[in-house]
């Protein structure tokens, strides 16, 4: 799928998830044929946790099963180091924070005015 949106015209591919072992990073390189450039957002565990708290409002098993994985998947991608840079996310807006990620990964002259 990634070949026909490069085929179309697409300068980048966006992605969202979670990479977490070096063997992960690779299938995803192989499966979109291109150069990856990949991203940790960082974001302090307390405001994971209330964020998380916020979206299982009245949801207490996904909650308590998403506050258990929270501190786990924070450590192994600590561990991991698959990103190429990391975004500190934790006190940004949306829009802030696609800015640093579009900064951090050098693509501002890939943005067209608007």
């Amino acid at each position: 799928m990634a070949r026909n949106y490069l085929d179309g015209g697409a300068v980048r591919i966006i992605l969202a998830g979670v990479i977490e072992t070096q063997i992960e990073r690779e299938h995803h390189l192989d499966a979109l044929g291109v150069p990856l450039a990949v991203c940790r957002l960082r974001v302090d565990l307390p405001v994971v946790r209330a964020r998380l708290a916020r979206r299982h409002k009245g949801e207490s098993a996904a909650l308590h099963w998403h506050l258990d994985r929270s501190g786990e998947l924070d450590a192994i991608l600590e561990t991991a180091g698959v990103e190429d840079f990391t975004v500190d996310a934790s006190d940004l807006s949306i829009a802030l924070t696609a800015a640093k990620v579009i900064r951090a990964a050098g693509w501002e002259g890939y943005l067209q005015a608007p």
